[in-house]
């Protein structure tokens, strides 16, 4: 892919959600490297059915009006997710209220109309879809790993991935902040 260079701006670990600090956890709590995913063997968080809460991890980007892509790979049986919550910020909320259906792999509500999803391979029986939205920085703390599941079976995810771009390019690994 003749892409140009990017850096995934996701703090550090954008496949180990459930061992990363986080604002705030589903309970029970998710497990890392559960099952295989598009980036590997045994890559992929995995959350527990009928899980309650949400999780939140939060990234800091400095006001600048550039465009920016966060993306994520998911897979799921049944059951929705309030996808990425709150957004970037009060201002632009990215996606606040917007749900994934995770049966038809389809956005409702909120900014769906602002979401894409494109499904990648099936591993392991699972689908796995890449979902990602663009938008304009206006600066402020960007919630890229809020989401709050609804009677979720199945569900995994991995490779969250914010990049100053405003098209969607292959993915980048982070083990550590940029």
């Amino acid at each position: 892919l003749d892409e140009g260079s990017s850096t995934n701006l996701t703090n550090g670990g954008s496949e180990k959600l459930a061992s990363m600090t986080l604002n705030s956890q589903v309970t029970p709590a998710m497990t890392d490297n559960a099952i295989d995913s598009p980036l590997g063997p045994l890559t992929a968080w995995t959350m527990p059915d009928g899980a309650t809460g949400f999780n939140q991890r939060n990234t800091v980007i400095s006001s600048n009006t550039l465009d920016y892509t966060l993306s994520r790979f998911v897979s799921g049986t049944s059951g929705t997710i309030d996808f990425f919550g709150s957004g970037i910020n009060t201002t632009d909320q990215l996606a606040n209220g917007t749900n994934l259906d995770l049966a038809t792999m389809t956005f409702s509500g909120g900014s769906s109309s602002r979401m894409n999803i494109e499904y990648v391979a099936t591993i392991g029986g699972a689908k796995w879809y890449r979902v990602w939205v663009t938008f304009t920085n206006n600066g402020g703390t960007l919630f890229i790993a809020r989401e709050t599941p609804s009677n979720t079976v199945g569900y995994a995810s991995t490779g969250t991935m914010i990049e100053q771009s405003s098209i969607v390019s292959s993915y980048i690994p982070t083990t550590t902040n940029p």
